[in-house]
C-alpha cells in the first residue's frame, strides 16, 4: 500500500493506493460542530473513493449533527 498526503481545499487528505490499484481517500479531524447535549466539539474521519465524495460526506455528516 502506497500512502501520499495531498492538499485539497486547504486541508490534508491521505491518498491510499492499494496493491490491486484501487484508490481511496481519507481525511481526519473533520470538524462537524458542537454537540448540543454535551457542549463538546465533534470531529470525525471521512473515507471515500474520490475527492468529491469527501465533500459530500462531510456536508452530510454536518447536516445529520445539526438535525439531532
Amino acid at each position: 500500500m502506497q500512502i501520499e498526503v495531498i492538499e485539497y481545499k486547504g486541508s490534508k487528505v491521505k491518498k491510499k493506493i492499494k496493491q490491486n490499484g484501487a484508490i481511496s481517500y481519507s481525511q481526519k479531524g473533520v470538524y462537524l460542530g458542537v454537540d448540543v447535549k454535551t457542549g463538546k466539539q465533534v470531529t470525525t474521519t471521512i473515507t471515500a473513493g474520490n475527492l468529491k465524495e469527501i465533500d459530500q460526506k462531510g456536508n452530510r455528516a454536518r447536516f445529520d449533527l445539526e438535525k439531532m
